[in-house]
């Protein structure tokens, strides 16, 4: 279902190509399907580390520390052949180039951040950092704001976001950080090397 929402809201966004982290090419597809094929049955968590960055000042890696993936094409052809490998159905090159197009132009993050109140994360703002620039993002979804499975321990809410910047904003070559501000006053960060990543 937010695969389908993710679609549909980037759908309104553009249709625009432009590549962004690896280079799209057959190849590359059929990496990034086969590597969806072959992790299907791993946690969401084991599939998507490779895209994921934990806030910097955290303690401890768990289902409770804050994090943020970033959507390549590579992870989204993946992630939609692996979808596709659980009810068993494969992918063709020509629906992954179509995925593709879809969220063309832009660095896409889904970050997760939590807090005491349900109101923590509605009003904030957002940066990437990077070569000394700071570059604001183009469209934000409305925040998914949610009780934690472990409530009532604190922290109590999750908030899931989206954010979208504008690719031919940011050398894909060099570091990022994404600093995330919510409306509880706290500052979160987190670290891509974006030439490391598929």
């Amino acid at each position: 279902m937010r695969s389908l929402f993710i679609t549909l809201f980037l759908l309104c966004l553009s249709n625009s190509f432009c590549s962004a982290i690896s280079p799209v090419n057959d190849n590359t597809i059929k990496e990034a399907q086969n590597y969806g094929r072959v992790h299907r049955a791993s946690s969401l968590e084991n599939f998507f580390a490779p895209w994921a960055a934990y806030e910097e000042n955290a303690q401890k890696l768990d289902e409770q520390t804050e994090h943020a993936y970033l959507y390549t094409p590579f992870l989204l052809v993946a992630s939609n052949a692996r979808e596709h490998a659980l009810v068993d159905q494969t992918v063709s090159l020509a629906d992954s180039h179509k995925l593709i197009q879809l969220y063309s132009g832009y660095l896409t993050f889904n970050v997760t951040l939590l807090g005491s109140t349900p109101h923590f994360s509605e009003t904030n703002t957002c940066v990437l950092s990077t070569n000394n620039k700071t570059i604001s993002y183009y469209q934000a979804s409305e925040p998914e704001i949610t009780k934690t499975t472990w409530y009532p321990n604190p922290p109590l809410y999750k908030a899931n976001h989206y954010f979208y910047f504008l690719a031919n904003q940011i050398n894909l070559e060099k570091p990022i950080t994404l600093i995330v501000n919510t409306a509880d006053k706290r500052e979160h960060k987190f670290y891509f090397n974006l030439s490391n990543i598929k």
